[in-house]
């Protein structure tokens, strides 16, 4: 340890008497350059006096010395550090940074794995090491595995380093078994999903949760992300910083709608991260799995029985609000119920069992008598688990229960429960819950994640294109010209002329036959419609030359300065109004959006964001989700929309975006109406150059 001290009130103190509380098969050897000897043991003056090989090291300097301190390690062959110390990037102006850049260089230049800056350490409860001065570790049996239970094993990995220990502070209570609790700092080495992947490939942990401010690099994400998936091993998130605060104005309404979290969003979304809002949530959807994760629900139909009517209707409606449905039971199933209730019970879903029932049958036996019903995915037991004598006699049969069900069961005690409770039913296997919303969550969770391993793909490879030659460096394409690229690719883009005078106007009109949709072609008008600068509906020589000159006057009343002229274009068939967009994640790179259209697309919201490139699969399972199908299966006597032509739409957009993702920073199709019959892309707004800041 650099910077070990014997003052218990300092951190480097504590840090030296926080490991000595715990047996960890390791010599800590103290580097100090004030004292001769640190909690009974010599310390040396420099890491490279210090004696024999060294695996670890633990910085705690002030930060102007923290990079001479980690090129002396990098001369010694450490192979690894954790640096506690703060005033790194962390910090506002340049300093800090720039120390942060040299730990950098001297980590990529030696292959040390650097942990932090600015870190509270870390705690391998498996190992006993606990380098960290978190008062969560600071008691003798801090780092006991919870008596009896049988919780699989949850590993931290966080970004702030008194939240990620206040996670092992509220689950311990709850029986999980933890692993690892890992604060990252300001990962100027080592990131988050770098730790998530190691502990997959080497098998540490079953289940995570993530306290995340950022991601630092996406394509670490992907890869740790998708091995997680694969391997089954679930990641709770708890994401901050999503509010739109000091987010930057978009020409796109893409941008807009999809919002300062949606690319966050739509990443956990397609590599079946579950997000959780709360610590305490984050706690519950663990444990969920820690105790549940053996079993894949193909459905979100759950039973609930309870010993209070009302508690268990508050269940009921905390289920539906998780999105899980609670349907009336099969009449063999109740009428085997029925016959262990009294008369003032109810069999039907939530099973009001009584006390007396569950006096008389434990709570095993109803377990036993719903674990066969058809139609049901999960159980809910809802219990008052304050006393712990009606549990504690139930042990044996839970056990036999627990290895005999199929089917998930989760445990809500609206009561505080007994600790006995707890060790009880987490010793048979079995999660309990406090917070009856946060049971239900963790149920549908578990129901979606076993969907999402199922369903998922890996986005298909995409060969970069190069950028046309017309195209602007930077900054939004004339309408026209975007809607020429997109029909040169195969777009289904409505037919139409740019025309600079009322004449061609009028040749245009005819040529197209019909009503016609006019609209001023000027690069610095993104959003025409707002300046009235587009005119719908025309049709006939003189209106239409009428319309030609109208839009030309409004143009130049609204300042516009290169008008390259206007585009008359045919109208297209009524339907449904979609916006399909894309807009440039700073991290995440281009992420497509589906939602309402129109004008009023940011207003409506309803959006579904899914990071490119992206396979048809997904895209289809976009289309049937919730945010979406309504729209498109037909609205006041509208006929439905025709989803594969609009899958196709998709599918050609996605693809040719990819190609072109380094060129372009927003993309707007709005609207695409999509017909009874095919789809027709009305505008096309394309922004070009890097995403603006």
């Amino acid at each position: 340890m650099i910077g070990a001290s014997s003052n218990l009130s300092s951190l480097r103190g504590r840090l030296v008497a926080v490991m000595d509380r715990h047996d960890y098969a390791a010599e800590l050897i103290p580097i100090s350059r004030s004292e001769a000897t640190v909690a009974g043991r010599p310390a040396y003056k420099s890491i490279t006096e210090a004696p024999g090989e060294v695996d670890m090291a633990i910085v705690i300097v002030p930060a102007p010395h923290v990079p001479a301190v980690l090129a002396d390690c990098a001369a010694k062959g450490v192979k690894a550090a954790q640096i506690i110390s703060s005033g790194f990037a962390e910090e506002s102006g340049a300093g800090g940074r720039d120390l942060q850049a040299e730990i950098a260089a001297i980590a990529a230049a030696s292959g040390m794995l650097v942990l932090g800056p600015n870190s509270e350490g870390f705690a391998n409860l498996q190992a006993r090491l606990a380098p960290t001065f978190s008062p969560v570790i600071d008691h003798d049996g801090a780092l006991d595995p919870p008596a009896g239970s049988t919780s699989r094993r949850v590993a931290v990995i966080a970004q702030s380093g008194g939240v990620g220990f206040s996670f092992l502070d509220q689950g311990r209570p709850k029986g999980l078994a933890f692993s690892h609790v890992v604060t990252t700092g300001n990962e100027a080495c080592v990131e988050t999903f770098d730790l998530v992947e190691w502990m997959v490939d080497a098998d540490e942990a079953d289940v995570f949760i993530l306290f995340l401010e950022n991601v630092k690099t996406a394509e670490t994400f992907r890869r740790a992300a998708a091995k997680a998936l694969a391997a089954g091993k679930p990641i709770i998130v708890v994401k901050v910083g999503q509010s739109e605060a000091g987010q930057r104005a978009a020409l796109s309404h893409t941008a807009a709608l999809a919002g300062a979290d949606g690319a966050y969003r739509a990443m956990f979304a397609h590599y079946g991260l579950i997000p959780a809002e709360t610590p305490s949530q984050a706690v519950d959807l663990a444990a969920g799995f820690a105790f549940m994760g053996d079993f894949a629900p193909t459905g979100t139909a759950t039973a609930i029985f309870t010993a209070s009517g009302g508690a268990g209707g508050w269940m009921a409606d905390s289920a539906a609000a998780a999105g899980l449905s609670v349907p009336v039971l099969d009449a063999a199933t109740r009428a085997a119920i029925d016959q262990h209730l009294p008369s003032y019970g109810a069999s039907d879903n939530p099973v009001d069992a009584t006390a007396q029932a569950i006096h008389h049958l434990g709570y095993a036996g109803l377990i036993d008598l719903l674990r066969d019903a058809p139609g049901i995915d999960s159980i809910i037991a809802v219990a008052s688990a304050r006393l712990p004598g009606r549990i504690e006699q139930d042990r044996p049969a839970l056990q036999r229960v627990r290895a005999a069900t199929s089917k998930p069961v989760f445990f809500w005690s609206y009561t505080l429960p007994h600790p006995s409770a707890v060790e009880v039913l987490t010793s048979c296997g079995f999660p309990l819950f406090t917070d009856p919303l946060n049971c239900a969550r963790a149920a549908r969770a578990l129901a979606d994640y076993g969907a999402r391993r199922a369903a998922f793909t890996a986005p298909p490879a995409v060969a970069p294109a190069p950028v046309p030659a017309d195209w602007p460096a930077t900054g939004p394409m004339p309408e026209y010209r975007a809607q020429a690229w997109l029909r040169d690719h195969g777009l289904p883009v409505a037919a139409g002329h740019l025309v600079t005078d009322a004449a061609a106007a009028v040749s245009a009109a005819q040529a197209l036959g019909g009503p016609v949709a006019m609209k001023v072609q000027a690069a610095d008008f993104a959003h025409k419609s707002d300046y009235g600068l587009v005119l719908l509906g025309r049709a006939g020589d003189a209106e239409v030359a009428a319309g030609h000159d109208q839009l030309m006057a409004r143009a130049a009343a609204a300042g516009a300065m290169d008008v390259d002229g206007v585009l008359v274009q045919a109208m297209a068939a009524p339907g449904v109004e979609l916006l399909i967009g894309v807009h440039r994640d700073a991290t995440f790179g281009p992420m497509l959006t589906v939602g309402p259209g129109g004008v009023m697309a940011e207003l409506l919201g309803g959006g579904v964001t899914l990071p490119l490139p992206v396979g048809a699969d997904d895209l289809t399972t976009l289309l049937a989700g919730p945010a979406v199908a309504p729209l498109l299966a037909g609205f006041r006597g509208q006929p439905a929309a025709d989803l594969a032509a609009l899958t196709r739409l998709l599918v050609d957009l996605a693809a040719l975006v990819a190609a072109h993702g380094d060129h372009i920073a927003e993309l707007d199709l709005n609207p695409v109406i999509a017909h009874g019959d095919g789809v027709t892309i009305v505008d096309a707004l394309i922004v070009t150059g890097p995403a603006p800041e």
